[in-house]
């Protein structure tokens, strides 16, 4: 039972030391023996990209060692020795252009000592071209690192200068294109993906591996990974628990698997997650781990800003060319839209892809139960903040028995609370606030289900039972039902005996009260 590691991504030190290493070489294999030799990929935070360029740096110093009993170590792999140039832009801090090319141009020099040599030149860019250089003529092809490239980019995306800072990281990479002939392999990570007009602009021979299905599964963890490796920690967590084992891995499953980097892929388990839920839980405590590590109040700002609709816009289709062509900058500027923000989302892990359509359009969802139980509590807390949980698991509880007066009468009490608004008088909006209470709980909700001669707004399946909701606003409620009528919502679900009892509500908001004006239910 090997000691998980949380804090290091070093896999040296993880190696040496006998920590558990799940074992990720056959992909690193694929990649430095792709007829390609230039590459980036995107993953969420803390998804292992740092421990993926240190095996990286490791591999290409030839320390062979450390790869005994992985897959590569009997593989057909020459083991030569690279000179390797790493940085790690996390550890950037500068505000504006200046003090970026001289953070650049120490991380150069630092590079440049390891290996004993003396820089020439009076610039960053043609101090890293000579570096290049001279390391091509002294010991061979160079292989360079970057980790977390779009760190900076990030961190000062309101800031005025940022032009100017993304023209100094252009004529870095562009120092890389120029010393193409001279390198061996390159890997640049962040958490977005690059925009072929922004920094990378000149680098038109890097290779955007981030939804390639070869290489989907290269982070994270598998189902069989899980079982495999973490087999001993899953039989003490279903000691521990009382679970049954296909209840244990269920549930399991449920909270932290979900994430697809390639629409054909398997999914992948949250590798910081996992390792929390394992020391930090017991493997008995199934919280949300990951979401702790960071918030995401900077993406609810965004989606404040853009008037994102979860219930119109989460579930509205993307195309591939959004996602390619996504910019951090423009993402967090007034002119952000909906697409903007899904895109932000699905880069930084809080969606992922669950479908695509015939004309090759995306479908985005929250990967899990982590994910969306999360995010759902920040929003609710910005649309109440004075309410408790409570509330919202008795509103569950009233709605498994079928007790719709008791349920409308918590719902009033949850609108009452919400701060003034005047832009809530949409029924959307009220639909959004709705989907929220609901999906924070756990909820099977779905909004916007399509049908034959039109789109239900809600459809909520519990154990025993299926709602099917409509919303109206400054309109009666007998109008949401006769609309269920009129359009036959009900057909695709009469047949369905594993819902239960069928029950259609409609729901009237009044605009002028910010709440609930009447219900009808059958």
């Amino acid at each position: 039972m090997k000691e998980i590691h949380l804090t290091s991504a070093d896999f040296g030190l993880i190696r040496k030391e006998g920590y558990l290493y799940i074992d990720k070489t056959k992909y690193l294999y694929n990649l430095i023996t792709d007829s390609n030799n230039a590459f980036f990929l995107s993953r969420p935070r803390r998804f292992g990209k740092s421990l993926l360029i240190s095996t990286l740096d490791t591999l290409f110093r030839g320390k062979r060692r450390f790869f005994q009993d992985l897959y590569i170590d009997s593989a057909d792999y020459d083991w030569k020795e690279y000179p390797v140039l790493r940085f790690d832009f996390s550890t950037l801090s500068s505000s504006n252009a200046d003090g970026l090319k001289s953070e650049i141009d120490d991380a150069i020099e630092r590079n440049a000592k390891e290996y004993s040599l003396a820089l020439r030149g009076s610039t960053y860019s043609s101090r890293m071209l000579g570096l290049i250089d001279g390391l091509k003529e002294r010991f061979g092809k160079v292989v360079i690192l970057i980790d977390e490239y779009d760190n900076i980019l990030v961190n000062n995306s309101d800031n005025p200068e940022i032009e100017t800072m993304r023209e100094v990281l252009s004529g870095f990479y562009s120092v890389i294109k120029a010393a193409s002939g001279n390198l061996r392999f390159v890997l640049i990570t962040g958490v977005t993906r690059f925009s072929k007009v922004s920094i990378f602009s000149k680098m038109n021979n890097l290779l955007d591996i981030s939804l390639n299905e070869d290489y989907s599964s290269m982070l994270g963890y598998t189902g069989e990974e899980i079982e495999g490796y973490f087999s001993e920690y899953i039989e003490k967590g279903i000691s521990a628990t009382g679970k049954s084992r296909e209840d244990y891995l269920k549930e399991v499953k449920r909270r932290y698997d979900g994430y697809h980097f390639a629409l054909n892929s398997d999914s992948v388990y949250n590798p910081v997650s996992i390792g929390l839920f394992f020391t930090k839980g017991k493997g008995r405590r199934f919280e949300n781990y990951w979401f702790e590590t960071g918030s995401p109040k900077f993406l609810i700002d965004i989606a404040r800003k853009v008037n994102f609709s979860l219930s119109r816009d989460l579930t509205a289709p993307m195309m591939p060319r959004a996602l390619n062509l996504f910019d951090i900058v423009k993402a967090t500027s007034e002119s952000a839209t909906a697409d903007d923000l899904k895109s932000l989302l699905f880069q930084t892990g809080y969606l992922t892809i669950v479908d695509i359509d015939e004309y090759g359009s995306y479908y985005l969802d929250f990967p899990n139960r982590e994910v969306r139980e999360s995010f759902m509590i920040e929003l609710l807390d910005l649309y109440a903040p004075n309410v408790r949980p409570p509330l919202y698991i008795d509103m569950l509880r009233k709605l498994e028995e079928r007790d719709v007066a008791g349920f409308i009468e918590m719902l009033r009490q949850f609108f009452a609370s919400v701060p003034f608004s005047d832009h809530l008088n949409r029924e959307h909006e009220y639909r959004d606030i709705f989907y929220v209470v609901l999906a924070m709980l756990n909820a099977h909700i779905a909004m916007e289900v399509p049908t034959n001669r039109g789109r239900i707004d809600a459809v909520l399946s519990l154990e025993r039972c299926r709602y099917l909701i409509e919303f109206k606003v400054d309109e009666p409620a007998e109008e949401a039902i006769r609309q269920i009528y009129d359009k036959g919502y009900y057909e695709r679900y009469r047949s369905d005996k594993e819902s239960g009892r069928l029950v259609l509500l409609g729901i009237s908001f009044s605009s002028k009260e910010r709440n609930i004006a009447g219900y009808l239910a059958e």
